[in-house]
C-alpha cells in the first residue's frame, strides 16, 4: 500500500502531459501579447518581439503554432481555451513572415502536419494504420533520395525566392571551421561553454570574420557541429540519443495509441530535429526549449512503459488451476 501510494504521489508530482500542454499555452500566449504590445516591431524590418534575434522570436512563434494546433485537437479542454488555441494558430503564420525566418517558415509545415496526421490515423483500422506507415515511409525515401540527387540546386532555388544569402547567411563557413575543430579533439572536445569565450584564438577569429564583436552571443547554428566542438562525440552521442530515441518511442506510440498528446509531443520532436540542422536550440542552461526537449523524453519514455505494460498484461495468459 505505501509503495503504491508513493508511486501514484512521484506521478502527481511529475505531472500529466495534458497539464503541460494547457500551462505552455498560457505562458507562450503572454509572450506572444508582450512581443506584439512592447516588442520591436515597427522598425520595418524583422521583427524581434521581446527577444533579442528575429532568429529567437521565428523560434519561439514556431513552437507556440504546435502548441496551438495541439490543444484544438483536445475535446476536453474549455471551449474558449480550444478558440483562443485556433486564434493563436492563424496568428504564428504572420508572425513567422514578419521574423523573415525562412527557415522557420520551411520547418513549421512538417511539424504541423505531423500533429495533424497522428491525430487523423485514429479514426484507422490496423491494417489501414499499417498502409498508412508503409506509405509515409515510402514517401520519405523518396523524398530522400530526390533531396540526395537534387538537394543543392533546391536548396539554392528556395534561398533565392525567400531572398536569402546561398551561404544560409555564412553559416556553410561557420560549418567548416566547425569541423576543423572537431577534428583536433574528436572525443571530448574543448569543454562545455569552453569555446565563444573572450581570449580564445579561434572564437575570436570566427567573432572578427562575421564582424561580430568579442563575446557576442554566437554559435555554429549547427547543433550537431556547435555541441561536438564543445562535448565531442561521446557528448554528442548522448545527446542524439535523447533526442532520436524519444522521437522513434513516439513514432510507435502514434500508431498504437495515437492520442493528441502523442501527436503534439511527436510534432515538437520533428521540429526541433529539423532546426538541428541550421540551429542550437537545446541543451543549453537556463533555457526553455532544453527543458522542453527533457520533457518530450520523460513523458515519451513513461507512455512507452505504460503501453508495453498494458500490452504484457493482456497477452499473458490466466493461470486456472487443475481441477481434482
Amino acid at each position: 500500500g505505501r509503495s503504491t501510494r508513493a508511486g501514484a504521489s512521484g506521478s502527481a508530482i511529475r505531472g500529466p502531459a495534458l497539464c503541460l500542454l494547457r500551462g505552455l499555452f498560457l505562458i507562450y500566449s503572454l509572450g506572444i501579447v508582450l512581443s506584439l504590445g512592447i516588442g520591436r516591431n515597427s522598425d520595418g524590418a524583422a521583427w524581434l518581439g521581446i527577444f533579442d534575434s528575429k532568429n529567437a522570436f521565428a523560434a519561439y512563434v514556431a513552437v507556440y503554432a504546435l502548441i496551438c494546433v495541439g490543444l484544438v485537437f483536445d475535446g476536453d479542454t474549455p471551449r474558449w481555451m480550444r478558440l483562443a488555441a485556433a486564434g493563436g494558430a492563424l496568428l504564428s503564420l504572420p508572425l513567422l513572415v514578419r521574423a523573415q525566418s525562412a527557415g522557420a517558415l520551411a520547418m513549421i509545415g512538417p511539424a504541423v502536419l505531423t500533429i495533424i496526421a497522428v491525430v487523423s490515423i485514429r479514426r484507422l483500422s490496423d491494417a489501414q494504420k499499417v498502409f498508412a506507415v508503409g506509405l509515409t515511409l515510402l514517401a520519405a525515401l523518396a523524398l530522400g533520395l530526390v533531396l540526395w540527387a537534387y538537394g543543392d540546386t533546391l536548396l539554392a532555388s528556395f534561398l533565392e525566392s525567400s531572398g536569402k544569402d546561398a551561404t544560409l547567411t555564412g553559416r556553410t563557413d561557420l560549418w567548416r571551421a566547425g569541423f576543423s575543430l572537431i577534428a583536433e579533439r574528436p572525443l571530448f572536445g574543448v569543454g562545455y561553454r569552453a569555446f565563444w569565450i573572450k581570449g580564445n584564438g579561434p572564437a575570436e577569429q570566427l567573432w572578427a570574420m562575421f564582424g561580430e564583436p568579442s563575446g557576442a552571443g554566437f554559435n555554429f547554428h549547427n547543433m550537431y557541429i556547435s555541441n561536438a566542438v564543445e562535448l565531442g562525440m561521446v557528448g554528442l552521442t548522448i545527446e542524439i540519443a535523447i533526442i532520436y530515441i524519444a522521437a522513434a518511442l513516439l513514432l510507435v506510440l502514434a500508431v498504437v495509441r495515437p492520442t493528441h498528446i502523442v501527436a503534439f509531443l511527436l510534432g515538437l520532436q520533428v521540429l526541433l530535429i529539423l532546426r538541428s540542422f541550421v540551429e542550437v536550440e537545446v541543451f543549453q542552461e537556463f533555457s526553455v526549449r532544453s527543458m522542453l526537449t527533457y520533457c518530450v523524453s520523460v513523458y515519451a519514455v513513461r507512455d512507452f512503459a505504460a503501453w508495453r505494460a498494458e500490452t504484457r498484461h493482456i497477452s499473458l495468459p490466466r493461470f486456472r488451476p487443475r481441477e481434482a
